[in-house]
């Protein structure tokens, strides 16, 4: 009977003995009842009231584990998931994700928690024999991000560069209506609706010599029209230098970026046009003073 006695244990005490019964059933014969929380259905066992607890008689939830680490997995040798904590003090916790029960995280999403505050990391691996080889994301206190580095004071700092396959920009969030922005795109296009500035104070700079021969060298650039081969870069019709030519003039125009293409620092060329038109001036000048004195001299013959 489901409902009465259940299982007699194979010693006695006293004129009794030991019985698994129904929790509500009242055990015969001055008999001792271990009850069992837990009732069937089916195949199946539950109990509907208490919690329960692994690794600690303190059950807070209604189910409780504690240990060093709890991992989660269908077999040993599938994916596990593996809370673990308590690494420094009880600060650092973390969820990592492994191929099996014994090998090393794969990725891990950790947080740490002192008194400044709590931050989150995304961590990742390149070599799985060494489990974990850096965190790609990290949120400080304040909501920071910071990518392949700690946040260091902007809302989002990037170590590295930074790809895009339509428009960056700033002071752009609600569909450029502001009265300053800036636009990145990715066929090489920038707006500034106030204007480019370029850090230029004499504190920062040393080695200060002025320019020379910028007439000379200007005369020596060729401006030529063209137009991109990359159907990606802005369309039409354009205007500027060929880089090789500009190096061979003036090399501390021309730099080379990651994929070995050269550029042109276009802005630099309107400081070698002021001291061009400087020397122009000051050429035409003499010029202008010779003719002058010229003339001085074939008046004062009449």
């Amino acid at each position: 009977m489901r409902s009465f006695l259940l299982f007699i244990l194979s010693f006695a005490i006293g004129t009794g003995v030991f019985a698994w019964t129904n929790p509500t059933a009242t055990p015969p014969n001055n008999n001792v009842a271990l009850f069992s929380p837990w009732q069937p259905s089916g195949s199946d066992i539950f109990f509907s009231a208490g919690n329960a607890s692994v690794g600690t008689n303190t059950a807070l939830t209604p189910l409780t584990l504690k240990g060093p680490q709890i991992p989660v997995f269908s077999s040993a040798t599938r994916g596990t998931l593996t809370v673990t904590g308590d690494y420094t003090a009880g600060r650092y916790m973390a969820i990592d994700f492994a191929y099996n029960p014994t090998a090393n995280p794969t990725a891990r999403i950790a947080a740490y928690h002192d008194g400044g505050g709590s931050r989150l990391y995304l961590g990742t691996s390149s070599n799985y024999a060494s489990g974990i080889t850096s965190y790609g994301l990290t949120v400080d206190p304040s909501g920071n991000v910071g990518v392949k580095m700690s946040p260091n004071g902007p809302t989002l700092h990037v170590n590295g560069a930074i790809g895009a396959t339509q428009w960056v920009g700033a002071g752009c969030e609600t569909g450029c209506s502001a009265d300053a922005y800036v636009l990145l795109y990715p066929d090489g296009r920038g707006v500034a609706t106030t204007g480019w500035q370029v850090a230029s104070d004499a504190r920062l700079k040393k080695n200060v010599i002025p320019l020379g021969g910028m007439f000379d060298k200007i005369e020596q650039l060729r401006a030529v029209e063209f137009e991109w081969k990359d159907p990606k870069r802005n369309q039409g019709k354009q205007i500027g230098f060929i880089a090789q030519e500009v190096e061979k003039v003036m090399p501390v125009l021309v730099s080379q970026d990651m994929t070995g293409y050269k550029n042109v620092n276009y802005g630099v060329v309107s400081v070698m046009l002021v001291e061009a038109m400087k020397e122009m001036n000051a050429k035409y000048q003499k010029q202008i003073e010779s003719l002058e004195e010229r003339v001085r001299e074939l008046e004062g013959r009449k």
